[in-house]
C-alpha cells in the first residue's frame, strides 16, 4: 500500500490569558494570531485540501473555526482571518478570549478543528466521530475530506513569552483511505464500502467517541461503533484515467482483515482484500489501494457522440449527469472553400492538450454565480476525442473548450503577456452550448421554406423559462455575440438595466470565468475574480488587427490569428462617420467565412468550417429574414425587453460595438429599441454578403404591443465585421 503524508499545519497563536479578577474592561489586542500567505480560489468554512504530486497540503479557509481550551477557559471559538496554510485567527466572541494567567505561571493550551459547540468543557474528553456514511460528489473530488477531518494539538506548561506568542502543531486523528480504481470503460459507481471481514465489532466508524487533546488518544468506551464505512458516489468512473475515491477512516484497526466492496447497479462486488498491520494504520496519512476492474457490459456507461452526424464549432448538451464526446481533429465542419484554401493550412488538427478557456451560466441577481456547465475535472483528450461530463444538477450556459498543439498544457503553466497566450499554440476551439432539455429539431418555427431555431445561438434560457421582472435572468435569452465571419462566441451583456449595457458598468459581459490562471483578471467590482472580460483590463481582450500586424495587414495574416485567439475581440475603429469597422479584409476570401447562401434552388447552400452553428444547422441568410418578416410582423412583449416575431421571442440586443465592446439600446428608453442580427456570407444569387439587419420599434420608449419595423442596415463591408451581433441558426438544406 502506498502511503502519502498529510502535511501538518504550524500555527502561531498569541494568547492573552485568564482574567482572575473578572475586570469588565479588557484591552482590544488580546487576540489569537496565525501567519501565512496562501490564497484559495474560493472561500467557504472548511479546511481546504490540495493534492500536489505525492502529498496533500492543507490550508485554512477564511471563517474556519477552531476550539481552544486553557486553564480557565473552555472550548472558545477562534476564526481564521485569511485563506492560507497559516493565517491569523481572531476570537469569535470578545467575552470568550484566552488570556494568560500571569507572566510567570506555567499554563497549558489545547486546540482542535473543526469547532463544535457540543465538544464539552474537558479538553481530555472532546467529542469526536467518524461517520459510517460518507459522500463524494465526483471522481476526483477531495472537498468532502475537509468536512470530516479532525485535528488536535497541545502545548503544556509553558511560560508567557515577551510577545505572548507561541507555536502549536496540529496532528490528524484519522487516516484517509484512497482507492485508485482503473476500469476498462466507464461505469456508474453507486458506492464504495470499506468493511471489516474478520471482526463484526471492529470500530471502522463510530459516533460519540472522545479524544484526549493532550495525547491524541481516542476513547470508544461509550461510542456507537460500525464495522464498515460506505461512501456514496453515484458518479461515473473517470475512464481512461483512474478514479480516485477517498474516505476518512479510524486508524485503529490493527491485525484486522478488511475488504473493499464496489456497489454497481445495486450489486456488491469485492474488489480488494487487505490485512491491516498489527500496529494499525498511521494517523495523518493516506493509504492507497490500487486495483483494476473489468466493467460488465450491462453497467457500462454509454457515451453520447456529439459529432456522430457531423462535426461543428458548437455542440448542444441538454442533459445532466451525462457523458459526452466529440471528434477533436476537425476544424468546424471541415469544409474550407476554395477561396480560403490558400489561407488555411487544412481542416485537420492534431491536438495534444485540451482545457476549458471560459464558461458562464445564467445569473439571477448581482450575487454572481461561478458555475461551470461541465465538470472541469472530467475534461480529457483521449485518442483524438474530447470527453466530458455534465454535473448531476444541470447548469445552463456556455463553455469554450480549447485544443493545444503541445502536450502537458495545464491551467497553471500557461503564460500570457498583454492577455495573449505566449507559451502554447491554440489550434482550435469549440463552444459547448448547455441548455436543459432543448432540442432544436422540435423547438423551432417555420418561415417560408426555412426551419429556424426558436432562440439565439448560445441562449442559456428560452422565453418560456424567464423569471418575471428579473433583469438579470432575462439577459440569458440574448445568447452569444459574434463578430461577422468568426466562429468564436463572446458573452452577452449582464442585465437589462441601462441603455448601453457594459459601456458604463463594472462588467462588459455577463460574468465569464476562466480557469486559466494567466488569463484571470481579479479584483473586479463585486468580488468578481477569475474574469476573462472586464473594463479595467479592456485592452487585454480587445485588439485591432492593425495593432497586431500593421496598417497593411492581410487575410493571410489575420484569419489564422483570429482562430488562434478566440478569446480576443478584434475591434477596429475605422472611420466613425462611415462605420467601416472591419477585422478582416473584404476580398473574395473574406466574404466566404460563413459560407455561400443563395436564393437559387438550383445552387445548394454551403456551410463552411467557420460557421458557428451546431451540426445540421447553419447561419441564416438574407432570404430567411425576409421570409420571417413576411410570415408575421413583430410586436413588443409584455416584459418590454424583447419582441415576438413570427411567433418566436427575440430579445432586444442592440449592437456589440467594435470600439467599446458594449451593447446599445437594450431597455425601453427615449429612443427606438433594436434587435440586431447578422446573416450568412456571400450570396451568389443576389451578390450580397454579410448583410446586417435589425428590427426596430416604431416609437420611442416602446410599450407592450408596439409594432416592429424590419430594416436592412447595409452589407458587412460598410456596417463593420468588427461589430458583434446575435446569430440564429437555420436547418441545413
Amino acid at each position: 500500500m502506498n502511503k502519502r503524508y498529510l502535511l501538518s499545519l504550524l500555527i502561531i497563536l498569541a494568547f492573552a490569558g485568564c482574567d482572575k479578577t473578572a475586570e469588565p474592561q479588557e484591552p482590544e489586542d488580546d487576540t489569537v494570531s496565525f501567519y501565512g500567505g496562501f490564497v484559495q480560489d474560493q472561500a467557504s468554512t472548511k479546511v481546504t485540501y490540495k493534492e500536489v504530486e505525492n502529498s496533500f497540503k492543507l490550508a485554512w479557509v477564511k471563517g474556519d473555526k477552531v476550539g481552544v481550551y486553557s486553564t480557565c477557559q473552555s472550548n472558545y471559538a477562534y476564526k481564521a482571518d485569511n485563506n492560507a496554510p497559516m493565517t491569523s485567527f481572531s476570537y469569535d466572541k470578545r467575552s470568550e478570549r484566552i488570556k494568560w494567567l500571569s507572566d510567570t505561571e506555567p499554563q497549558s493550551f489545547y486546540a482542535y478543528y473543526p469547532y463544535s459547540e457540543n465538544a464539552g468543557a474537558d479538553p481530555h474528553k472532546v467529542q469526536i466521530s467518524v461517520p459510517s456514511v460518507q459522500s463524494q460528489t465526483y471522481a476526483t473530488s477531495i472537498d468532502h475530506l475537509a468536512e470530516l477531518d479532525f485535528m488536535w494539538t497541545a502545548t503544556e506548561n509553558i511560560i508567557k513569552s515577551e510577545n505572548g506568542k507561541f507555536a502549536l502543531t496540529f496532528h490528524h486523528a484519522f487516516s484517509i483511505l484512497e482507492l485508485e480504481f482503473t476500469t476498462d470503460v466507464r461505469m456508474v459507481l453507486d458506492a464504495l464500502i470499506f468493511r471489516c471481514k474478520s471482526n463484526p465489532d471492529a470500530p471502522v466508524a463510530f459516533e460519540n467517541g472522545t479524544i484526549d487533546l493532550s495525547t491524541g488518544e481516542i476513547d470508544l468506551t461509550d461510542a456507537e461503533k460500525s464495522s464498515q464505512i460506505r461512501i456514496d458516489c453515484n458518479f461515473a468512473t473517470s475512464w481512461p484515467s483512474p478514479t480516485n475515491i477517498k474516505m476518512i477512516i479510524n486508524p485503529d484497526l490493527g491485525g484486522e482483515t478488511m475488504e473493499l466492496v464496489a456497489v454497481i447497479g445495486g450489486t456488491e462486488t469485492v474488489i480488494a482484500e487487505k490485512v491491516v498491520p498489527q500496529q494499525g494504520l498511521p494517523a495523518g496519512k493516506v493509504i492507497t489501494v490500487k486495483t483494476d476492474f473489468d466493467v460488465p457490459d450491462d453497467v457500462a456507461v454509454q457515451v453520447k457522440d456529439l459529432s456522430e452526424l457531423a462535426t461543428a464549432n458548437t455542440y448542444i448538451v441538454n442533459k445532466s449527469n451525462e457523458y459526452y464526446s466529440f471528434d477533436a481533429t476537425v476544424k468546424g465542419n471541415g469544409f474550407i472553400p476554395s477561396e480560403l484554401s490558400a489561407i488555411d493550412n487544412g481542416s485537420r488538427i492534431e491536438p495534444k492538450s485540451v482545457l476549458v478557456l471560459w464558461y458562464n451560466t445564467v445569473q439571477d441577481s448581482d450575487r454572481w454565480k461561478d458555475e461551470c456547465p461541465i465538470l472541469l475535472s472530467s475534461l480529457i483528450l483521449y485518442r483524438n476525442r474530447i470527453f466530458f461530463d455534465t454535473p448531476k444538477t444541470f447548469i445552463p450556459g456556455n463553455v469554450v473548450i480549447a485544443a493545444f498543439a503541445e502536450e502537458g498544457i495545464t491551467y497553471d503553466n500557461i503564460k500570457a503577456e498583454g492577455g495573449l497566450i505566449t507559451n502554447a499554440t491554440l489550434l482550435w476551439s469549440w463552444n459547448i452550448w448547455a441548455t436543459e432539455g432543448y432540442d432544436p429539431e422540435t423547438s423551432n418555427f417555420k418561415a417560408g421554406e426555412w426551419t429556424i431555431m426558436d432562440r439565439n445561438l448560445g441562449a442559456a434560457a428560452g422565453y418560456e423559462d424567464l423569471i418575471a421582472g428579473n433583469k438579470y435572468h432575462a439577459a440569458s435569452t440574448v445568447g452569444n455575440l459574434y463578430e461577422w465571419g468568426r466562429k468564436d462566441p463572446f458573452p452577452h451583456f449582464h442585465e437589462y438595466s441601462t441603455t448601453v449595457a457594459g459601456q458604463y458598468n463594472s462588467l462588459y459581459t455577463t460574468p465569464t470565468y476562466t480557469p486559466v490562471i494567466a488569463l484571470q483578471r481579479n479584483g473586479v467590482k463585486g468580488n468578481l475574480d477569475k474574469q476573462l472580460f472586464y473594463p479595467q483590463d479592456y485592452k487585454r481582450f480587445h485588439y485591432s488587427p492593425e495593432t497586431v500586424f500593421g496598417k497593411d495587414y492581410t487575410n493571410e495574416q489575420i484569419l489564422p490569428w483570429a482562430a488562434e485567439h478566440p478569446y480576443i475581440f478584434l475591434g477596429n475603429t475605422g472611420d466613425p462617420y462611415t462605420y467601416t469597422y472591419n477585422w478582416n479584409r473584404i476580398d473574395e476570401a473574406g466574404k466566404m467565412l460563413w459560407g455561400d447562401n443563395t436564393a437559387n434552388d438550383d445552387i445548394p447552400s454551403v456551410k463552411t468550417y467557420n460557421d458557428p452553428c451546431p451540426p445540421g444547422w447553419k447561419v441564416w441568410s438574407e432570404e430567411t429574414l425576409y421570409a420571417i418578416d413576411e410570415a408575421g410582423k413583430g410586436k413588443v412583449t409584455s416584459n418590454r425587453w424583447g419582441a415576438e416575431i413570427c411567433g418566436s421571442y427575440f430579445p432586444f440586443n442592440g449592437n456589440g460595438y467594435s470600439k467599446a465592446f458594449s451593447t446599445g439600446w437594450v431597455v425601453p428608453v427615449q429612443a427606438k429599441n433594436e434587435i440586431g442580427v447578422f446573416t450568412s456570407s456571400y450570396d451568389t444569387y443576389s451578390g450580397t454578403w454579410g448583410v446586417s439587419y435589425y428590427w426596430q420599434t416604431e416609437t420611442n420608449n416602446p410599450e407592450e404591443g408596439c409594432p416592429m419595423n424590419f430594416i436592412k442596415a447595409s452589407n458587412g463591408g460598410s456596417a463593420g465585421t468588427s461589430n458583434a451581433r446575435n446569430v440564429r441558426c437555420v436547418k441545413e438544406n
